[in-house]
This record gives structure tokens, sequence and C-alpha cells, in this order.
């Protein structure tokens, strides 16, 4: 009689098990891939020793409430006394490549300029926040936001890419 016990306990161990590894399995690896989008991010943003970072952001979650799946995108907000032009100079065709992103070009957007991102791009809210925050351009003071983004991740594993869970748009 306690064979008939032990089976059906090991089975509801095992799919309880296998439930907690689907939710909750990928969220180191997610969190380690975050921390190295803001360390690439970071290596660029300390090149440019005439800039001063104001604010720094990330995203991390589903960009859609019909599907799952993890996106990451960090970001930092900047002043500089440079112009737009030497801004976006300074910073075009420059990519951050490393093991399980591939390549990513550094994104850049101005304050004060009409370049338009999807309205999936975390960094197109971020803007926004960026105009209202921190006011606009000046001859002198230039506003703009550099950032990483990668979309599409799977979600498995990671309860946080479930459509239902709100994204992460904490300060890094």
């Amino acid at each position: 009689m306690s064979r008939l016990v032990v089976v059906p306990l090991s089975i509801i161990g095992i799919l309880a098990a296998l439930s907690l590894l689907f939710l909750y399995g990928t969220i180191p690896m997610h969190n380690l891939n975050i921390r190295r989008m803001e360390r690439a991010l970071t290596a660029f943003v300390e090149e440019n020793s005439d800039a001063i970072v104001l604010e720094r952001m990330k995203f991390f979650g589903t960009r859609y409430s019909s599907s799952s799946e993890c996106t990451y995108a960090v970001g930092a907000f900047m002043t500089t006394d440079m112009s737009p032009k030497d801004i976006i100079i300074a910073y075009e065709n420059r990519y951050a490549s490393f093991f399980g992103f591939g390549t990513l070009p550094i994104g850049i957007q101005i304050e004060d300029h009409t370049d338009t991102l999807p309205l999936d791009n975390p960094a197109d809210d971020w803007t926004t926040v960026m105009s209202n925050r921190y006011g606009k351009s000046t001859a002198n003071t230039t506003y703009y936001l550099l950032y990483l983004y990668s979309p599409g991740h799977t979600f498995l594993g990671d309860h946080r890419c479930f459509e239902w869970y709100t994204a992460d748009y904490g300060d890094s």
C-alpha cells in the first residue's frame, strides 16, 4: 500500500520541480544578461569624459500584452556641451558585442530632434521622460540618451517575461 502512495507523490514532486524550472529557471541568466548590457553601455558612457550622466534606466520584460518574450534595454540620460552633430559623430557606427547577443548598435536619441523610434522600444518612452524631467537643450547644453536594445528573447524559465508581468522600468 505504501508503494501506491509513493508513486503519485513522486510524480507530483517532479511536476512541481518542472513548473518551478519553467517559471524561475532562467532568472539568473536573464539577470546576468541585463548586467552585461549595463556594463557594456557604461564602457561607452565613460569614453566621453565631457558628458555627465544624469540618470540610468533599464527595461526588462515583455513589450506586448499579447505575447511572452524577454526584451532587454539599458540607457543613460546624459548632458554635455558638445553639439548634437558632434555627439552623433562620436557614437555613429559604434556597436557593443558580447556572447549571447551578437552585435548591438549603440542607440542615440538627442533631445529636440525629430527622430522617431518604434513605440515598442523603451527608449521612445525614455526620450519623453528626458524632455519632461530635464527640459530642452540650449546653445551650450545638449541632452541625449545613449541606449542598448535587444528584443524578443525566449521567455522560458522567467516569469517576468510573461504578458501578465509588469516590465521593470527601474533605475539601474
